[in-house]
């Protein structure tokens, strides 16, 4: 999951340990993990990194959690998809109509059908861009973390969303007291689950007296 995942990053992703690092899971849908001091930080109840439920545009599409335009609801994997499916079913996105008709529409789909130029799916990749960005700005406002990693399917489609990710980004930060705030995709990929379960498990057998036990 995102905190687990965040863990990994925080430990392998980099040549250096990350004390502080916000992780950010971009696929089917949105998450986040956010870790201080070394340490996953999961909140009161556990809820700490639910990014995908940010509410972005209140006139958005209705979310699974039932509210409108949540995150996820306008710039997850999922979303990408309905949006094209329903282009697709219009008949407006030639690329994409083989793939609707046999139901085999995917995020990565969209992504290739972007990449070979095609308009609408790169509009809807600058649209989840400027969504994310956004988003992200709003939670270095308030955790003060100068690193985000970015890892999911919808990393694949490179510039054609981190160019208006980035840009909104720093559109979106607060300006009168600049960070350098480094946002870069994940180098683990689909390892940085496995990697930080294993460090959870670590960290979890340190913090019941394991390293005390080791040293004596």
């Amino acid at each position: 999951n995102g905190n687990a995942a965040a863990l990994a990053e925080s430990f392998f992703g980099s040549d250096e340990l990350l004390p502080e690092l916000l992780y950010i899971h971009l696929g089917d849908g949105i998450g986040a993990g956010i870790i201080f001091d070394g340490r996953i930080y999961s909140g009161r109840s556990g809820r700490a990194g639910e990014i995908g439920h940010n509410i972005v545009d209140p006139h958005g599409p209705l979310c699974l959690c039932g509210n409108r335009g949540c995150l996820e609801a306008v710039a997850s994997g999922r979303a990408l998809v309905k949006q094209a499916q329903d282009l697709a079913a219009e008949g407006k996105c030639p690329a994409l109509q083989r793939a609707f008709h046999r139901s085999e529409l995917t995020c990565l789909k969209v992504i290739e059908a972007a990449k070979k130029g095609d308009p609408a799916c790169r509009k809807f990749l600058n649209t989840a861009g400027n969504y994310i960005g956004q988003a992200i700005a709003s939670l270095i406002n308030l955790l003060d973390i100068n690193t985000v990693v970015l890892g999911g399917d919808l990393t694949e489609a490179g510039d054609l969303l981190l160019k208006p990710l980035q840009a909104n980004f720093k559109e979106a930060l607060l300006q009168f007291e600049p960070v350098d705030v480094t946002i870069k995709t994940s180098v683990l990929g689909s390892k940085a689950g496995v990697l930080g379960a294993a460090s959870v498990v670590v960290q979890q057998f340190l913090s019941k007296g394991g390293r005390s036990e080791k040293h004596q």
